[in-house]
């Protein structure tokens, strides 16, 4: 899977595959074929993922919930019209608390790895990236303020 071109896919109205995210991949030869590095979607969703490359390796910065994953109340759609449950499944998630973290993406095996979580809480994860050389980048964020962000709502 040493494609060089890689993309992080936010699946949240879910498909086939389920709810989460995903992650693809194209090789050189092939730009407009894209696979998927696994058959369903992992629901430990990666919200307004940001991908960038230090010397030759793929990292991506998002908002994600570190306690907990995206949760699809399934046993509610007998009582529900898709829409409405979808809405319900959102507005939980929202009611949650969020920080943003770093990934890794393994060119093998096509799994992000996370390598650390980013201080912060409440409506994060609009990082700005600016390379400051080949192996160097600076990420900048924004944050509700940190000593009250326990048990803070994203929302």
């Amino acid at each position: 899977m040493a494609g060089n071109f890689w993309g992080v896919i936010r699946n949240e109205d879910g498909d086939q595959s389920g709810w989460g995210r995903r992650v693809a991949y194209s090789k050189e030869d092939k730009p407009s074929v894209w696979n998927f590095t696994e058959k369903e979607s992992d629901p430990n969703i990666i919200e307004s993922p940001r991908m960038f490359r230090v010397g030759d390796e793929f990292y991506l910065v998002g908002r994600t919930d570190p306690t907990s994953h995206f949760e699809n109340l399934n046993w509610i759609e007998d009582f529900l019209p898709k829409w409405l449950h979808h809405t319900v499944d959102l507005v939980r998630y929202s009611f949650r608390t969020h920080s943003n973290a770093l990934w890794k993406v393994n060119k093998v095996t096509g799994a992000l790895e996370k390598v650390l979580d980013i201080p912060g809480c409440g409506d994060t994860s609009f990082a700005s990236i600016i390379r400051v050389s080949k192996y160097k980048v600076l990420i900048a964020n924004y944050s509700s303020p940190l000593n009250k962000c326990r048990n803070w709502w994203w929302i």
